[in-house]
């Protein structure tokens, strides 16, 4: 029964020592205040790099901003944002529109009524 236990102890331990070194990860580039770390397999494929990315993105519209589903009009409104609202940032599309953090979930804000700082 002894036996039985250490055996099984020994093989978890494999088993997590073998997938600890399925994945090994480096940081490849570190600009503009942002890391980016890129997860390489041990046969040397590349996965796409996971941003990590802080900062703040505040209200400028004094009438406010709409925050929607996503980057663009022609997505549906989920709330609003008043005049100097903090919102935090989590990322941008190419078309003007910031990715924000908003009520537990992501959202999206633009660019001609708020301000990344």
């Amino acid at each position: 029964m002894k036996s039985k236990k250490i055996l099984s102890l020994v093989m978890s331990l494999c088993v997590l020592g073998t997938s600890s070194m399925l994945f090994t990860s480096n940081v490849k580039a570190a600009t503009n205040d942002k890391v980016v770390p890129v997860v390489t397999t041990n046969k040397g494929e590349e996965t796409p790099p996971i941003q990590r990315i802080a900062g703040v993105v505040r209200v400028t519209a004094k009438s406010g901003a709409n925050v929607r589903s996503g980057p663009g009009t022609n997505y549906s409104k989920v709330g609003t944002a008043n005049y100097g609202a903090e919102l935090q940032y989590a990322g941008q599309s190419k078309n003007g529109w910031y990715k924000i953090m908003y009520r537990g979930g992501y959202a999206w804000i633009s660019s001609s009524v708020a301000r990344l700082s």
